[in-house]
């Protein structure tokens, strides 16, 4: 995308304290973070804004410039790059929920974000048994071709991002926090490995703090990634059981795998099955269900994109590179950009696969 539009993108974002419903109505309006960044008030409460919120707006208004800087340090920092809904590579699955993000924030790879899925989710306190379920149905359904997508939660979410990677899998994990605040803390090596051979993405705002209300949400794109959910292993009230009916409202396939009555950490699972879920005792079965939808829905990872299409401004940065490795400074000193402006158009061409980073220095590729 323009680089100045996604400079836009995150403004919009800063600017709404991260309110990502009042964000898609806005978007869904007039898809053009600029033109609202300077609307008037009249244009917000046309597109569905409260007053209140545009009055917290006006006041943010003041420190945007500020905020702006600041995040762009701090994604700058964690390798994060922006994806707008009207960006190409932003997921197609996502596109068909009724309440996408209007932005995310990834570290990683962006191409396989639209890859055939699957979502494997479960108990937080898994059983040594869910947990060993888990691991096998990841590892059988990933060397099948298939990514998988959890919430980087304990238990049976980082038993799958695991096991994927094992097998030199790909795996998404869908953050309830900002993109540079890992939580639970005890999978910060876990999301580092994820961030380099899979994708951590969220759609909240950077320092975005874990909250209740927040998992309900994250849990919606997960599912939103996916074909379909497995679930594992489940209470009757939990966030899997949460995924579970998300994914049969998004018109998803949902499995699940029985368990014996009276073990409360199946009632969910076995609930599923009363209701329809279809019945799964391994990971063929899975395949079963899904092997035609992953034919018909199979994307090719697209091949670095051309300069050619390229803004002007970010055509003259990959000049102002030349052949050999640069500081951020040299390029800060010989162009026209400032250190935010720059910092968005070097991972905008990082993202686009023309330029790497190492040891500190950029390269073109």
């Amino acid at each position: 995308m323009h680089a100045t539009t996604t400079c836009d993108w995150l403004r919009l974002h800063l600017l709404l304290a991260g309110d990502n419903r009042l964000f898609l109505k806005l978007i869904k309006k007039r898809a053009e973070p600029g033109f609202w960044l300077g609307a008037s008030a009249r244009a917000w409460l046309g597109a569905g804004a409260g007053a209140d919120q545009l009055r917290a707006a006006s006041q943010r208004m003041m420190h945007l410039e500020r905020d702006y800087e600041r995040s762009c340090e701090t994604l700058q920092a964690q390798d994060v790059q922006l994806l707008p809904m009207p960006d190409p590579r932003y997921p197609s699955r996502l596109l068909e929920i009724a309440d996408p993000p209007p932005l995310l924030y990834v570290r990683g790879d962006l191409a396989r974000l639209s890859m055939p899925m699957l979502a494997i989710v479960g108990s937080r306190k898994a059983s040594l048994t869910g947990e060993h379920l888990a691991r096998v149905f990841a590892k059988h359904l990933s060397k099948a071709g298939l990514g998988l997508c959890s919430g980087l939660a304990l238990g049976i979410d980082g038993a799958v991002h695991n096991a994927s990677l094992d097998t030199g899998g790909y795996t998404a994990a869908v953050m309830a926090t900002g993109i540079d605040l890992i939580y639970p803390r005890q999978h910060r090596m876990l999301a580092q490995t994820i961030a380099e051979r899979g994708s951590l993405l969220s759609e909240n705002l950077p320092g975005t703090a874990p909250a209740a209300a927040r998992f309900p949400q994250r849990n919606r794109i997960v599912s939103g990634l996916c074909l379909g959910v497995l679930v594992v292993e489940a209470a009757l009230r939990s966030g899997s059981m949460i995924t579970a009916r998300l994914a049969l409202e998004q018109n998803r396939e949902v499995f699940a795998i029985p368990h014996a009555p009276q073990y409360p950490q199946g009632e969910g699972c076995n609930h599923l099955l009363r209701q329809g879920a279809c019945l799964v005792a391994e990971p063929d079965h899975v395949l079963a269900e899904l092997g035609h939808m992953v034919e018909s829905q199979a994307v090719a990872i697209d091949s670095p994109a051309s300069d050619a299409v390229l803004d002007p401004e970010l055509q003259m940065l990959l000049q102002q590179m030349g052949d050999g490795p640069v500081l951020p400074d040299q390029l800060l000193s010989a162009g026209r950009l400032d250190t935010a402006g720059l910092q968005l158009a070097l991972t905008e061409l990082r993202s686009r696969g023309l330029i790497a980073l190492r040891g500190g220095y950029y390269q073109r590729l």
